[in-house]
């Protein structure tokens, strides 16, 4: 909250309250308990647990779905995505489907290493063009980082269309360099 200190509202989602409930709360934000997915249905999604990350079949809700539920149906400064291998389907569908969504100046989000997730990972490559062809996001930084034997990559992305946007994060961005 101290790097976004000119975000007013603040929502944290996760599927266990155990976990983030408290520090979303402290910090003054609003939590919902959701497994984030591109639509809503039951599915796998790969949960932590007391022994670490285990795959279940869970009731997943569609982004979508937890941004009207957040009542951010505006405009969204930033869009932090952790989301266990959900984020290659999501960033197609927000790719594909822009009109189901508000406007969203960044996003940053952890994409899984697209060589262990089969189709969907793969399919990442495609969607990155496609942002590019639409010129919406310019993908401003890549931070690699491995975990075991598990490689993330940190992919923080600026909305460069919309006029909301490009004023107020380009401007102390190009100011900064």
């Amino acid at each position: 909250m101290k790097a976004h200190s000119n975000c007013t509202r603040y929502v944290g989602v996760d599927p266990d309250p155990a976990i983030n409930r408290a520090l979303v709360e402290k910090l003054g934000g609003k939590f919902l308990k959701h497994v984030v997915a591109v639509d809503d249905n039951v599915g796998e999604a790969s949960l932590l647990g007391k022994t670490g990350y285990k795959t279940v079949e869970t009731q997943r809700t569609s982004l979508s779905n937890v941004i009207k539920e957040a009542n951010l149906t505006d405009v969204i400064d930033i869009l932090l995505m952790d989301i266990e291998g959900a984020e290659f389907e999501i960033l197609a569908d927000m790719t594909k489907n822009p009109q189901k969504y508000p406007t969203i100046c960044q996003i940053n989000v952890e994409i899984h290493s697209p060589f262990e997730n089969g189709p969907k990972g793969s399919a990442i490559i495609e969607t990155l063009h496609e942002m590019t062809l639409q010129s919406r996001y310019l993908l401003l930084k890549v931070t690699q980082f491995k975990y075991s034997k598990q490689v993330f990559n940190r992919c923080f992305f600026i909305n460069v269309r919309d006029e909301y946007c490009v004023k107020k994060y380009t401007n102390n961005l190009f100011t900064s360099i």
